[in-house]
């Protein structure tokens, strides 16, 4: 496996975004300037107005596991009619000379890829852990920054498994304490119900102190495929060298606790 070489790099508008996106089979979600609020056009009343699918029109077109805890419409679901939506949106003239300014990009994990897989992303929510980026399993991937720490995106191999959506990580330490007084977690894997921003202006950047996503390498990169085996191995090695363990939440099925074949049937 070959790393891919740090090369930092903000893209100039989102056009050229937009062009990694197609060039690596994703969909660049188009998000409100400085925030990860979807644009309008992609809500569901953006997209179906007043008559949204209901939750048996849903299920019939998309598993039980696509949702949270409620089943309905909403811009994480990646139908037809909301995918439609999205290109007519960026085929319009001049939506590619928008700048970070004006608008946000990003990436969701329900979103398929061209190549049927699904995005997902390791969000490093720390500077002492950003070198999770280069173990060898995530070594090819993008990696992407805003205010601290990065983000690792790659296209998800699940391997008939069923992957938890949302797993963290966080110290040993921090796990003791009763649940309000913990920290955010160090390190968050998502596989689904999420995006993550790619393009745009942080919520948290001011004019003094600007804080501008760009790419500290993977933009000249092809987005690779990694299978769940990999990527959970991974990241229990890498807990288990740095002292972290994940944090157990109603959505989290531990994958040192249960193999892939109980997933498969649950």
């Amino acid at each position: 496996m070959t790393a891919c070489k740090y090369q930092p790099y903000t893209p100039k508008n989102a056009g050229e975004v937009v062009f990694w996106c197609k060039k690596n089979g994703l969909i660049a979600v188009p998000c409100r300037p400085k925030s990860k609020a979807p644009l309008g056009i992609i809500s569901r009343k953006g997209v179906y107005g007043k008559n949204p699918p209901g939750e048996r029109e849903l299920l019939k077109l998309y598993d039980r596991r696509s949702f949270g805890k409620t089943v309905r419409d909403s811009f994480h679901v990646p139908s037809p009619e909301r995918i439609n939506k999205i290109r007519d949106f960026w085929e319009k003239p001049n939506t590619g000379k928008l700048d970070y300014t004006k608008i946000s990009i990003s990436l969701d994990m329900n979103y398929p890829t061209d190549d049927g897989y699904t995005v997902a992303c390791v969000d490093i929510d720390s500077d002492s852990h950003i070198l999770l980026a280069d173990e060898d399993a995530f070594s090819e991937c993008p990696l992407i920054a805003g205010k601290k720490g990065g983000k690792i995106f790659f296209k998800l191999d699940r391997e008939n498994s069923v992957p938890s959506p949302i797993v963290q990580y966080s110290t040993k330490d921090n796990l003791s304490l009763p649940g309000p007084k913990q920290e955010s977690a160090l390190i968050e894997l998502f596989t689904g119900h999420k995006h993550a921003l790619i393009y745009g202006e942080h919520p948290d950047s001011t004019t003094e102190d600007p804080v501008i996503y760009h790419f500290l390498r993977g933009f000249e990169c092809k987005v690779p495929v990694i299978t769940w085996k990999e990527t959970t191995q991974c990241l229990k090695g890498y807990a288990d060298k740095n002292g972290l363990a994940i944090r157990m939440t109603s959505e989290v099925m531990p994958y040192d606790q249960t193999t892939l074949s109980d997933w498969s049937s649950s």
